[in-house]
């Protein structure tokens, strides 16, 4: 039976529907009805036999929903190799890029299927796989990373990463762009191409399309070693490369030469044709060297020829050689010079000259070369920057948040020949970049709606969190404000955030007031107010015309699949949601659950309580089971917790696969004493729940990734101080792994005050090796003499002292209270040190071996600590040092 809420629930996305064109509707009802295929199959019921065409969609409108739902290719849903195909990316001449998931590894990646014509000649398939795979072996922060290439059941395929940014040709927007702007994307370029030249391989297609720019100012050259399928060749041609060996030419072969007669296809400025048909000549035709529109060989100097076209493009807001048909465009590129730039950028005229040189022997020899000039630009001896500066990183960051949706983080795989699908947007308000939703103050200052006012707050804001481009504060960085006498606009400040979301409720029985004020921080302008009078059992109402209302006042433009998740609900039930509010407002604040047993124990009341209101409430099934793996980890031992905890999680992954809490929740378990710490499981289990909600797990990231040792941990934490400026834990914890990394002095960089925080001071005093710090640690030690940190820190500053035998006698105590420790790996490499201070290889190295298999594999850590000094040359600790090595390299290919 359908409910009076569920009713007007149906009612709803059925008329936000009709306010959508119909190839619109289909990402509007998937993100709608994600998780609830009785609402969808509901929603498609009256939508096909509701007769009164003024409320609800026809017969016809339906069959065109219908093909919309249907409008994906045969591929879609396949399992190819350990891929799931889940939707069509782009599609070209070459082939065609879906987007997959990599089953193994929990990550979604962009799928390339290649074309049969593309793959028939067994030899060129070869000579491809060859390069490609010489490709994909390529590490650098700018090249796109290659995954895997293979074949199954006929079909060749590349897996690649999934990028989210824009293209250099958005990013230009046919304007001039500022030369330090140029300087900066051009030095990543060029960087990428020197390292792939020096490795014997040559791109082919260097152009805007092929160049992304990352919302963090990264660029990405894509695509290296594709080029070479469209290439027709004779058996046993070879030339040579200037940085790299054996690279294929197409030199005497005449299905390579341009003809005199070539299609006079027209060519508009806004379009970049691409000649990727076999038997013509390989590249953007604007963008090729002459020796490449000639059909002769190429090598690294072609490259650069084209990266100076792109410099050209960028500078002056056009490109050096044009023409209305295909034949005028090659004529210039072999007999015009581009015309000179403005005064003003007569610093890069040198350089285009030498990029721009007809014969190759007069241009640039190498990519190294032009980075040396790039450099005096600069002003610095520092050739190379993977790492963009401020300039870019601030031009970067508002174009891609107007641009792309984040429901479609895109492999922009831009050979000329994929066409890719991007939802664009328009955001007018690029000075609104940020929200902080505050708890709703209760008027009657009654504690019991403290849960309310944070629970309605919690759900706009996970509602909001879902529109692109907005940063939203989530609930645990404002939750301390519930109940407390604030300033909104301080609050704003305090939070670093463009508005806020103030409101008050008075709550008396199944009634519900509530006023809502948006406001913005620089200069208090109220951008919309309003004042809710309803029943409780409408809560549902108040939460999505508040989310609404803030996007409208905000003037986002969403995409359908963005205002589906507007409307979107977990539950349709009103007093599951009440129990749910109430056990995530006990279960949110970790900090206090640690010490507070009752706190997590109501959550889980309150988490069972909804599920048994609503046993198909997959978040609540998903909070439980994360509570149930929290008692089990910090508050008991006790194993079957972990049992309970697992199976709420495979339910509520069986209601809802795109649920990110899921797999927060499971890394959590991974990464515990109860599955031996499985630092690489937790840590895909957490990319896989950043794929599905990029706002969650940045500090639980970071913290593993600080275990490993990949300085990936530090933009982690990054993201996550972004996201909770204000944020005592995220600092903490940014002050804790710069110490497990055994970096002290970095660690005073965070500016932590030490100051009445004594399991912290005792922490950095022991990696400096101070034995000044043994007042405090006997200090901590008489503050809890059973816990297994102060113990190893009073037997390490034992063993300081001399006091060796001391020491180690004090280790049998220590690992008493250890074993269920959360922390036991840093429990074990305490006991590794003691011994290594003693000069026991043996015994340090059978306690290392431990720390490595219990979650904390850090090959840096290992190679910087002073402890170990005294054990470095023994031949096992060689040994084991060898195999962390290679250890460490395998982590860094997968996951840095």
């Amino acid at each position: 039976m359908i409910t009076p809420e569920r009713h007007k629930h149906i009612n709803e996305i059925c008329h936000a529907m009709l306010q959508l064109p119909p190839s619109q509707r289909a990402a509007f009802l998937d993100q709608a009805c994600v998780g609830d295929d009785e609402l969808r199959k509901e929603i498609e019921s009256l939508l096909a036999y509701k007769e009164q065409a003024e409320t609800f969609i026809e017969k016809p409108a339906l069959d065109v929903l219908a093909r919309e739902l249907t409008k994906e290719l045969p591929l879609t849903g396949r399992q190819i190799s350990h891929f799931q195909v889940l939707s069509l990316l782009g599609k070209g001449g070459m082939g065609e890029v879906y987007l997959a998931l990599d089953q193994r590894l929990g990550r979604k990646i962009a799928l390339k299927l290649l074309l049969p014509e593309f793959t028939a000649n067994k030899m060129l398939v070869e000579r491809f796989d060859q390069e490609a795979r010489a490709a994909s072996a390529l590490n650098h922060p700018n090249i796109i990373t290659v995954y895997e290439i293979d074949e199954v059941e006929g079909l060749h395929f590349i897996a690649t990463e999934l990028v989210e940014g824009q293209t250099l040709r958005q990013f230009m927007n046919n304007q001039a762009m500022a030369p330090q702007t140029v300087l900066e994307i051009t030095t990543q370029i060029a960087s990428a191409l020197k390292a792939a030249h020096q490795a014997g391989i040559i791109h082919r297609d260097i152009k805007p399309e092929n160049i992304m720019i990352r919302p963090d100012g990264i660029v990405k050259v894509l695509d290296f070693g594709l080029a070479k399928l469209t290439e027709r060749k004779s058996e046993g041609e070879k030339g040579r490369t200037r940085e790299g060996e054996n690279e294929e030419s197409g030199e005497d072969d005449p299905t390579l030469m341009l003809s005199p007669s070539a299609s006079v296809a027209s060519l508009p400025p806004s379009v970049s044709p691409s000649l990727t048909t076999p038997g013509t000549v390989m590249g953007t035709a604007t963008y090729m060297s002459p020796e490449q529109a000639r059909g002769e060989k190429v090598d690294a100097r072609s490259d650069i020829f084209s990266l100076g076209v792109v410099i050209y493009e960028m500078l002056a807001g056009h490109r050096p050689f044009e023409g209305n048909t295909l034949p005028e465009v090659i004529s210039a590129i072999l007999q015009q010079e581009p015309a000179p730039l403005a005064e003003m950028l007569q610093g890069w005229q040198e350089i285009l000259k030498k990029s721009l040189r007809k014969n190759c022997e007069e241009r640039y020899q190498s990519a190294q070369a032009l980075l040396a000039d790039l450099a005096k630009i600069k002003g610095t001896s520092v050739a190379e920057a993977a790492t963009p500066p401020d300039e870019l990183k601030s031009l970067a960051r508002p174009v891609s948040r107007r641009t792309f949706t984040l429901g479609l983080l895109s492999a922009l795989v831009a050979v000329s020949i994929f066409a890719f699908w991007l939802t664009r947007r328009q955001n007018a308000s690029t000075e609104i970049q940020s929200l902080a939703v505050l708890p709703l103050k209760s008027l009657s200052r009654d504690a019991n709606d403290e849960y309310l006012g944070l629970g309605i707050a919690n759900e706009v804001i996970t509602k909001v969190s879902q529109i692109n481009g907005l940063k939203v504060r989530p609930t645990s960085a404002v939750r301390k404000y519930a109940l407390q006498e604030i300033d909104a606009l301080q609050v704003g400040r305090e939070q670093k955030v463009d508005v806020v979301l103030d409101g008050v409720m008075q709550h008396e029985g199944d009634q519900l007031r509530v006023s809502v004020n948006l406001l913005r921080v620089r200069d208090g302008v109220s951008l919309w107010a309003d004042k809710f009078d309803l029943q409780f059992t409408e809560i549902f109402r108040l939460q999505d015309e508040v989310a609404r209302q803030v996007a409208a006042h905000l003037r986002v433009e969403l995409s359908p699949a963005e205002q589906g998740k507007l409307t979107r609900r977990y539950t349709s039930n009103p007093a599951a949601l009440n129990y749910y509010m109430k056990g995530s407002y006990y279960f949110g604040d970790r900090s206090n659950a640690f010490a507070v047993r009752q706190q997590t124990d109501s959550a889980i009341e309150f988490f069972q309580k909804a599920i048994a209101l609503d046993p198909n409430f997959a978040l609540a099934h998903a909070q439980l089971g994360y509570a149930y793996a929290h008692s089990a980890i910090f508050l008991e031992d006790n194993p079957g917790l972990i049992d309970r905890a697992k199976e709420e999680l495979e339910l509520a992954e069986k209601l809802d696969p795109q649920l990110a809490e899921i797999y927060v929740a499971r890394h959590f378990i991974l990464w515990s004493q109860y599955e031996g710490f499985q630092t690489e499981a937790a840590i895909r289990g957490l990319l896989r729940a950043q794929q599905l909600d990029p706002n969650v797990g940045h500090l639980e990231l970071g913290m593993l990734y600080a275990h490993l040792g990949i300085d990936r941990w530090i933009k982690e934490l990054q993201l996550a101080l972004e996201q909770e400026p204000a944020s005592e834990v995220v600092q903490v914890n940014f002050f804790r792994q710069y110490l497990i990394n055994n970096l002290p002095d970095e660690a005073l960089t965070t500016n932590l005050s030490l100051a009445n925080r004594d399991i912290d001071a005792v922490f950095w005093h022991l990696e400096k090796r101070d034995v000044a710090a043994v007042p405090l640690v006997e200090k901590l030690y008489q503050q809890s003499p059973q816990a297994a940190f102060p113990r190893s820190a009073k037997a390490i500053m034992l063993a300081l002292q001399g006091k060796q035998a001391e020491a180690e006698a004090s280790i049998p105590g220590i690992l008493e209270r250890a074993r269920i420790d959360p922390t036991y790996h840093h429990i074990t490499h305490a006991i590794a040190r003691i011994y290594a201070l003693g000069g026991k290889s043996e015994e340090s190295l059978q306690w290392l071996r431990v720390t490595v298999q219990k979650g904390f594999p850090n090959y840096p850590m290992l190679l910087r600590d002073p402890y170990l000094d005294g054990i470095r040359k023994s031949p096992a600790f060689i040994e084991f040092m060898t195999e962390m090595k290679a250890r460490y390299e395998v982590y860094q290919r997968e996951f840095n």
